[in-house]
């Protein structure tokens, strides 16, 4: 008789979720919500890139009469990378959502909101959109209509609310809409040739090469290097591309593009 007094304590103590604000056994917690509630699926919130492509900028005028002044470019040959970034979001299309005798959640017409995950119900799929409050959302199908129940997420798992909703106005639903922006990235490849100044009987250019190792694109990277040649100089050559120089000043110089 001892013996089952002792066991059946010992059931109800492993029983117990919390005691006097004590958590006795947390990890039951999570074991007996995966029951109950649904696997999610998350998304990306940034936007993805969906495709890129090069641009090429050359300014390369032959045998004309051009004039630069320090600092800005005397001839360049650059390409950039174009990258489209894209994110699928809804939008509602009336004003309106969902209503019960304890907790409307509504949206206004024109309203855009992100897709948190997806979850799959009786072998529908559901997207997660916000429903107001932190950690609670609505569920869209792919027809953009609403779910008759809204959920809650936990341990990175949705539960479902017992309350059930109703769609007001009857044809409130939402629309897919992709978001989209474009980047263009500094220069990934070529040159520029910037004018730098006269000083003490010498021309000098600073030469920007773009196709460096460390060059991503992503920030202003690259390999540069200062080249002279003597005031008297008329003709130049810099990494291969040909300069007559008319006249060389502090301040500003009158050249022409011989040939590259």
């Amino acid at each position: 008789m001892k013996k089952t007094a002792i066991l059946c304590s010992l059931l109800l103590l492993s029983a117990c979720i919390k005691a006097g604000g004590l958590d006795i056994w947390p990890e039951r917690n999570v074991w007996v919500e995966s029951f109950q509630t649904l696997p999610i699926i998350f998304y990306d919130q940034s936007m993805r890139p969906v495709k890129s492509e090069l641009l090429t900028e050359r300014s390369f005028p032959v045998n004309r009469v051009l004039s630069a002044t320090v600092g800005y470019s005397v001839v360049d040959d650059k390409t950039y990378r174009k990258v489209y970034y894209a994110k699928e979001v809804v939008r509602a299309n009336m004003d309106g959502g969902l209503v019960s005798g304890t907790y409307p959640v509504e949206y206004k017409k024109g309203q855009e909101l992100s897709l948190f995950g997806e979850v799959v119900i009786d072998d529908t799929l559901y997207a997660l959109i916000s429903a107001g409050d932190k950690d609670f959302y609505a569920l869209v199908d792919g027809q953009g209509n609403l779910y008759h129940r809204i959920g809650q997420v936990r341990h990175d798992r949705l539960a479902l609310l017992n309350t059930s909703f109703v769609v007001y106005p009857t044809k409130f639903s939402f629309e897919p809409v992709t978001l989209s922006k474009t980047v263009q990235t500094t220069p990934v490849k070529g040159y520029d040739i910037k004018y730098g100044g006269l000083k003490a009987g010498y021309v000098s250019f600073i030469y920007y090469r773009y196709d460096a190792p460390s060059n991503d694109g992503l920030h202003d990277s690259g390999e540069f290097e200062v080249i002279s040649f003597p005031a008297k100089q008329s003709l130049i050559n810099i990494r291969g591309v040909k300069l007559k120089i008319l006249e060389a000043k502090k301040e500003s110089i009158d050249y022409m593009i011989i040939e590259k």
